[in-house]
């Protein structure tokens, strides 16, 4: 890996697997019989899930969104644009909303 002008690492590759399989437990554990959606707004989260995923040792169903900001108001407004809006119904389901 070409590390050329990165000033400071703050969390080695280890760390990170690490800390997704530490991850992945715990929502086994606290998502046992009770099959979570988990949701992954698209793009920045799409690896991070694929990694969660293999963690996991439930059943659950994985959706995908993509949302924006409208252009021209300001990115404070809370206004977003949903570009790809959910296929899985979530009601009186538990969600796991993933965004980065």
């Amino acid at each position: 890996m070409d590390l050329t002008g990165i000033k400071r690492i703050v969390f080695t590759e280890e760390q990170i697997k690490n800390r997704v399989a530490e991850l992945g437990k715990q929502i086994s554990q606290d998502y046992k019989d009770k099959y979570p959606i988990l949701i992954s707004v698209l793009k920045g989260t799409m690896y991070f899930v694929a990694d969660l995923t293999r963690q996991l040792d439930i059943p659950i169903n994985i959706d995908f969104m993509s949302i924006g900001v409208y252009q021209g108001i300001a990115k404070n407004s809370g206004i977003v644009r949903i570009n790809k809006d959910l296929d899985l119904n979530i009601t009186d389901r538990h969600v796991l909303f993933v965004e980065d």
